[in-house]
């Protein structure tokens, strides 16, 4: 996990220096459209088509979702706890004595008792 830590600050700096990269070349475009004489238009066509184009990769950016996917582990086994002879006592006040149990995969446990009782 560290690792892929790792390798997202790294990527999200790339992405910053190139998201400052295109801001500025669309900044350089639109100034230049804006300062070009009338007569200049099909040149400025395909200018505002390369803004138009750098803009439109605004928008795929942000519609892009980056995940990590973690398959899961091997089966280690069908028991996940297995408990022989347990007993629990507060001072001399005894809750439990002898309890053995085994809980399987997806096994749910409840422990039920009165408030204070030290569940």
């Amino acid at each position: 996990y560290s690792s892929w830590l790792e390798q997202k600050e790294r990527r999200l700096e790339l992405e910053a220096r190139q998201e400052a990269g295109r801001i500025k070349a669309m900044k350089a475009e639109l100034e230049w459209v804006r300062s070009s004489p009338q007569g200049r238009h099909a040149k400025s066509k395909a200018r505002l088509a390369r803004f138009e184009d750098l803009a439109s990769k605004e928008v795929q950016a942000r519609n892009e979702t980056n995940e990590i996917y973690i398959p899961p582990g091997p089966r280690l086994g069908d028991l996940v706890v297995e408990a022989e002879s347990l007993g629990k006592a507060y001072g001399d006040k005894l809750l439990f004595e002898d309890l053995s149990f085994s809980l399987p995969p997806g096994g749910i446990v409840g422990v039920i008792g009165p408030n204070g009782a030290g569940k």
